[in-house]
């Protein structure tokens, strides 16, 4: 799950093809929507799909030491994992960074 600051917030989820995720957009462009897309895994997307994959199946450490600035300026995002109906905040600098690869692929979709 990706919330934050700038224009989206959507959530991933696997589908019955290993070669696909379904994204649940809550939020586009500052505004609440509900929009589904289908990703297609390619050789560009790839290590983000087995990065999505080894964190749901916790072969990755999702913990590390990644803290969110409290400052009042910036731009702020949150990237959670779920399982078994808890969300918990990927702080494993480099997990989250290529789990926020997906917000690219989520918006080229959309648009």
């Amino acid at each position: 799950m990706r919330q934050g600051g700038g224009a989206i917030d959507f959530r991933l989820s696997p589908t019955s093809n290993n070669n696909q995720l379904q994204a649940i957009v809550s939020n586009y462009n500052y505004r609440d929507t509900a929009i589904r897309i289908v990703i297609n895994s390619n050789v560009d997307s790839a290590p983000y799909f087995i990065a999505f994959k080894k964190a749901l199946s916790s072969e990755i450490d999702i913990a590390g030491d990644f803290q969110q600035s409290t400052l009042p300026t910036g731009t702020w995002v949150y990237v959670y994992v779920s399982r078994n109906g808890k969300d918990t905040e990927v702080t494993n600098r480099e997990l989250r960074s290529t789990l926020l690869q997906f917000e690219q692929l989520v918006v080229n979709k959309i648009q």
